[in-house]
């Protein structure tokens, strides 16, 4: 039995079947999807009319109840998922990829030049739907490696580079938490 599913309320998923709250579910995960793609477009809308300002990710945070620091995500995700990425964005409108997952897609082409970007975007087009997100971001870095392979190590060997861990003492640890 399909459900309308804006018209379900908690009555109704608790009489649902196994079978249907699983289809429910799934139903539910696509039209999150569909609707965060929907959003997308529109932040990116949004930058076009303002000119990109700093100011749209304080209008969005205001409009979303979200941090500055989150809308200023949303609005990176949303410049490159419409001008670096749009077969990523093709896929959360067809309910197959959430926003998160294409944030992390978005995290990995970062360093790319846009054509490059595109490139990767080719090259996981159709690879994602029902892959989870690490899966997914790890399909990425694959395609971004393969597009740009001196860049990739160059930039693996900044990052080994940068990591350090830091013992503290037990003495230096009520030092620090003070």
């Amino acid at each position: 039995m399909m459900y309308n599913l804006f018209s379900l309320c908690g009555d109704d998923i608790a009489r649902m079947s196994d079978h249907a709250a699983v289809e429910t579910m799934t139903v539910a995960r696509e039209t999150i999807c569909r609707s965060q793609a929907i959003q997308v477009h529109a932040i990116a809308r949004l930058c076009k009319i303002r000119g990109h300002t700093r100011w749209v990710a304080d209008e969005v945070a205001l409009e979303l109840s979200v941090s500055r620091q989150a809308a200023a995500g949303l609005v990176d995700v949303a410049e490159t998922l419409t001008t670096r990425l749009p077969r990523l964005l093709a896929a959360m409108e067809d309910g197959e990829v959430d926003l998160r997952t294409a944030g992390k897609i978005c995290d990995v082409t970062a360093a790319l030049s846009d054509d490059q970007a595109r490139e990767v975007d080719k090259k996981i087009a159709g690879r994602l739907a029902g892959k989870d997100s690490e899966k997914v971001r790890r399909i990425a870095r694959d395609a971004v490696c393969a597009i740009d392979p001196d860049g990739y190590a160059q930039r693996a060997k900044k990052r080994r580079k940068d990591r350090r861990v830091e013992l503290l003492m037990s003495s230096e640890v009520g030092r620090v938490r003070r």
